[in-house]
């Protein structure tokens, strides 16, 4: 039995193009601020080894590495000065970022 009543019809090449893709999915990506995860803002971020410093409402700063960390939103937005929400616990070496959430 062979049913094809689900089945849309497509026009010929409706796969989107990569580049397309990859902005849609990034524009796609909405994280809300309105949340109780401590704010800051990314001071130096260094994009090949994934890691950087996050400073704080206070004024402190904080390491975090992706790697070792969850990361919530989209990682291609997260570059120097992009403001973030974050959840820290204290390690032997100090205070390391556990949860980063990128708005």
């Amino acid at each position: 039995m062979h049913v094809t009543a689900n089945v849309e019809e497509r026009p010929a090449n409706w796969l989107p193009i990569p580049g397309e893709l990859q902005e849609a999915a990034r524009r796609r990506v909405v994280v809300d601020e309105n949340d109780m995860y401590s704010k800051g803002e990314v001071a130096a971020y260094h994009p090949r080894q994934r890691e950087g410093f996050i400073k704080t409402a206070r004024g402190e700063m904080i390491p975090f590495s992706a790697e070792q960390s969850s990361v919530i939103g989209d990682i291609g937005n997260l570059e120097q000065g992009a403001r973030i929400g974050f959840d820290a616990s204290m390690t032997p070496h100090g205070m390391r970022v556990t949860i980063l959430k990128i708005y």
